[in-house]
């Protein structure tokens, strides 16, 4: 088994740094969950959760300042910025023709917001990386735990409340994970990227078991939710991971397996109950 090489001084550092930025990324995505059926009591919860989050992410950029790394990174992919800085412009210029100013300029506000939140959020991890050898503290760890956390509610829930937890669609049909908390699609992509993050894991080799039972876990989530775009983008994922793997057998199977299900996918995606 590996053994890291982090200084004992760094070890309790960047666990509590993991605790953390587990923590803020949690309740920042439980920030856009309608928690509560009170419109006035969601939009104080979501708009003190997200800004607090936003808060503590610049605050935990501090802490690692703090310990001892320099921020004195150059600019990479500089047209990411470049780009989010034309959408938030174009945003800004559409509030000339907004039948409702007050929200746009709030919608857009929030925008800014999280924008902010990522920024710092994201240069945390860069700057333990960069200056504590051997961190254990990974972007997709984090966040696949949060996701998993996040779903860990809805799976209880559904069992302990359903009539809140799940969303009757189709005339009554077909009960879909979410409830009015999260539209299912949106819940079942959220699965897809946890996922995603987890998947990482086996990289790394960083407890397969536990990781085994969670993206079981997120996958049944995801099925429950009925989100046919958010399944497609799971066997997506899957079909990518299998592309990095370095056996080529796999490859081809996986190639063709993509073939032989394309007819399957097609009408999946495309055609909804009752029609197009």
């Amino acid at each position: 088994m590996h053994q890291s090489t982090t200084p004992k001084t760094h070890q309790g550092f960047l666990r509590t740094m993991s605790v953390l930025l587990t923590v803020i990324v949690l309740i920042k995505l439980a920030g856009f969950f309608t928690w509560n059926e009170d419109i006035g009591v969601t939009r104080i919860l979501k708009l003190v959760s997200r800004l607090a989050m936003t808060v503590a992410a610049y605050g935990a950029y501090r802490l690692v300042l703090k310990r001892g790394a320099v921020d004195s990174f150059r600019w990479h992919n500089s047209w990411s910025p470049l780009l989010y800085g034309a959408y938030l412009g174009l945003g800004l210029v559409s509030l000339l023709w907004s039948r409702n100013p007050a929200y746009s300029l709030l919608q857009w506000l929030m925008d800014l917001e999280t924008l902010v939140f990522a920024f710092y959020f994201v240069k945390c991890f860069l700057l333990l990386d960069e200056f504590f050898p051997e961190n254990p503290v990974r972007f997709y760890h984090v966040l696949g735990n949060a996701t998993f956390l996040i779903l860990s509610v809805f799976l209880v829930g559904m069992l302990t409340a359903p009539e809140v937890f799940f969303r009757l669609t189709h005339d009554g049909e077909e009960a879909r994970l979410g409830g009015f908390i999260m539209n299912p699609n949106e819940l079942g992509m959220l699965c897809a990227v946890g996922i995603a993050c987890l998947m990482f894991n086996f990289y790394r080799r960083h407890r397969l078991a536990w990781t085994l039972v969670k993206i079981g876990l997120l996958l049944l989530a995801l099925i429950l939710t009925g989100s046919r775009s958010s399944l497609v983008g799971f066997l997506l994922i899957v079909f990518f991971h299998i592309q990095q793997a370095g056996n080529p057998r796999l490859k081809i199977a996986a190639n063709l397996a993509a073939l032989l299900a394309l007819p399957a996918l097609v009408p999946l995606v495309f055609i909804k109950q009752g029609g197009l």
